[in-house]
């Protein structure tokens, strides 16, 4: 389910990261999705703007995450990217049944990495949402301390 509201999103903020296969290439690459909130949460997508805050923590852990054109929303939006400069579409990601954030059993979701942002309070997000298998990767996901990242 896909919807464009609300705006503000809280605490906490989760990556979820996984490996999909680029289309262009063929090379195994790791990409993230976004999240907000607990339990079932928002996943974060069609993002336009970030809070510079969010943006540099996410690029700390994750260079790949593009501002590019996207065809689809005429317009710009944040992206994984492959080495070969192609960026992965959110779809197949996202909403396809066995995606790299769509898993359909417990095991997928455990190959999944659940690393916990250190951003607090709301902030303002320019993006749509989607409610969906969040829920089960927070819970079965392989959580990943931040700061054994930076």
């Amino acid at each position: 389910m896909h919807h464009h509201f609300p705006t503000s999103y809280s605490a906490p903020f989760h990556l979820f990261r996984a490996s999909a296969e680029c289309q262009e290439c063929g090379i195994s690459c790791q990409v993230i999705g976004l999240t907000s909130g607990t339990e079932e949460p928002f996943i974060l997508q069609e993002i336009k703007a970030l809070p510079e805050e969010l943006l540099s923590a996410i690029i700390a852990v994750h260079a790949n995450f593009e501002l590019c054109s996207s065809r689809k929303l005429n317009s710009l939006q944040f992206l994984n990217a492959c080495s070969c400069s192609a960026h992965f579409p959110e779809f197949p990601l996202f909403s396809l049944p066995g995606g790299a954030f769509f898993p359909t059993e417990e095991g997928q979701a455990s190959q999944i990495e659940v690393i916990e942002l250190p951003i607090h309070g709301e902030h303002e997000i320019e993006c749509s949402y989607g409610i969906g298998t969040g829920g089960l990767i927070l819970k079965h996901g392989k959580r990943i301390n931040w700061d054994s990242l930076t």
